[in-house]
C-alpha cells in the first residue's frame, strides 16, 4: 500500500491516513536538530562476523535472494517529518531543511541538500511550523506514529568475501531525485569501489565504466516510474520509518516553543541485513549485475516496506 506523504504544511489527518484538512497559514517556526544514525554502524565498519553474506530467505524477505549488513551509509536529504498524534495526528516539518513544502518540487538542487552519514551521527538542522487553524495534539495524544524523509541520494557500502559474488568493499548510490544541475536522474544506480573516487554509470552487459549519463543506465524501475496520486509531492517518493516495537516518543508543544529547548531529534536506523539482493550471488558476475540486483531494506513511497528505527527526542 502506499502512504500518503503528509508533507504539505500542516495535515490533520484521521488514523494517520486520511487528510480531512490542511493549512499553510503561518505559524510559530521554532528549531530543531535532527540526527539521522544507526548505532549497528556507528564507528565505522561492523566486524566481519556481523556482515556475513544471509542466504537464508526467511531472514532477507520475500523476494530476496541474499542480505547483508552494510559498512557504511551516507548521503544527502532534502527534507524530514514526522506523524505526531495518536487519533488526530499533525505532520511536523521540516525537521531537516527549510523547504516547508516539499511537494510542490520537481527535482532537488544540490544547494538545497544536507549532508547526512549513519556513523557519524551529524546534526541536520530544520525549522518545523506550529501553529494555524489546526490545534497541536494535548499532551496525552503528543506521540509519534513514524517519520518520513525525502533524500537526493543514498550512499551504502558493503563488503564481499570469497564466496559472496564480486570480492571487495562495494558502494551503490540510489538515486532518489532528479539533482539539478548534474546528470543523475530519479531512479538512477550507480557504482564504485571503496578505493575509487567517482561514481560511475552502469549500463546491463557493459558494466559500471563511464562518468557521463548514458541513454539506458541501470535503475530501480519502481524510483524511476513512481508517481503518487493522493497528497504529497508526485513524483518523488520519501523514505517512510517506523518506530521500533514497544516504544513511544512524546513531543509536547509547550517543549517545541519553549526558547530553552533544542528540539533535537535522533532516527537510530535498524540496519542489520538493510542490504537486500534480488538474485543470488552466483548471478553477480559484473558489477552491472550486482548494482542491478542491490535494493536496500525499504521501499520508497511504500507503506508496507518502511525502514525502522527507535525514535528520541530531546526538549
Amino acid at each position: 500500500m502506499i502512504r500518503r506523504s503528509f508533507i504539505v504544511c500542516l495535515f490533520s489527518v484521521i488514523s494517520l491516513i486520511t487528510v480531512v484538512s490542511t493549512s499553510c497559514s503561518k505559524g510559530t517556526t521554532v528549531k530543531a536538530a535532527t540526527k539521522l544514525l544507526s548505532t549497528t554502524l556507528t564507528g565505522g565498519r561492523n566486524l566481519r562476523s556481523e556482515r556475513t553474506l544471509v542466504t537464508d530467505t526467511a531472514t532477507c524477505g520475500t523476494g530476496f535472494s541474499a542480505c547483508i549488513t552494510p559498512d557504511g551509509v551516507v548521503g544527502k536529504a532534502y527534507y524530514a517529518g514526522m506523524i505526531v498524534g495518536k487519533d488526530h495526528g499533525l505532520s511536523l516539518g521540516p525537521l531537516i531543511g527549510t523547504v516547508t513544502d516539499a511537494s510542490k518540487a520537481t527535482d532537488f538542487s544540490e544547494s538545497e541538500l544536507l549532508e547526512f552519514d549513519f556513523s557519524q551521527q551529524l546534526v541536520l538542522t530544520g525549522a518545523p511550523v506550529i501553529g494555524g487553524p489546526i490545534e497541536y495534539p494535548a499532551d496525552d495524544q503528543a506521540y509519534v506514529q513514524n517519520f518520513h524523509v525525502y533524500l537526493g541520494w543514498i550512499d551504502t557500502t558493503f563488503t564481499l568475501a570469497i564466496g559472496e559474488g564480486i570480492i571487495g568493499t562495494h558502494v551503490i548510490r540510489q538515486v532518489m531525485a532528479d539533482i539539478a544541475g548534474t546528470d543523475m536522474k530519479k531512479g538512477d544506480k550507480m557504482y564504485r569501489l571503496s578505493t575509487d573516487t567517482d561514481f560511475k554509470y552502469c549500463v546491463t552487459g557493459s558494466g559500471c565504466t563511464g562518468t557521463t549519463r548514458p541513454a539506458s543506465p541501470v535503475q530501480d524501475s519502481a524510483i524511476a516510474s513512481f508517481t503518487n496520486t493522493s497528497e504529497g509531492n508526485k513524483t518523488i517518493p520519501s523514505f517512510f520509518v517506523d518506530l521500533a516495537a514497544g516504544t513511544e516518543v512524546q513531543i509536547k508543544k509547550s517543549d517545541l516553543t519553549s526558547a530553552a529547548s533544542t528540539n533535537t531529534f535522533t532516527v537510530d536506523f535498524a540496519m542489520t541485513n538493510g542490504v537486500k539482493f534480488t538474485t543470488a550471488a552466483s548471478e553477480w558476475a559484473t558489477t552491472d549485475k550486482l548494482v542491478s540486483a542491490f535494493s536496500l531494506s525499504a521501499k520508497p513511497g511504500d507503506d508496507d516496506s518502511a525502514f525502522t528505527a527507535t525514535i528520541t527526542y530531546t526538549p
